[in-house]
């Protein structure tokens, strides 16, 4: 009877833990399937993001998205403004930036 009560309770230990939920939100652009993977906040400046995105599940490099000012700094410095394939304005209103 012990060994019963102890199998249950390690069934229900078991299935009472939440194991976390990783959800990417995606979006659609010229029928390429563009998705969020990973997001860093500055501590800094509040109001940049370093984001890492997928284009049709290959993932590309981070890149540092200033809400602020409306521009996308690449890695070599280069400085973009928003436009509607780099998805600045996406990122800035998912984040609420």
């Amino acid at each position: 009877m012990r060994q019963f009560f102890t199998i249950l309770l390690l069934i229900f230990c078991f299935w009472a833990i939440a194991f976390p939920v990783q959800a990417a939100t995606c979006r659609t652009v010229k029928e390429e399937v563009i998705c969020i993977e990973k997001i860093k906040r500055s501590a800094k400046y509040p109001w940049e993001y370093r984001v890492s995105l997928s284009r049709d599940r290959q993932k590309q490099d981070s890149v540092l998205y200033n809400c602020r000012n409306q521009v996308t700094i690449l890695k070599n410095g280069i400085r973009q403004p928003f436009t509607e394939e780099n998805l600045g304005e996406f990122i800035c209103q998912r984040l609420g930036a």
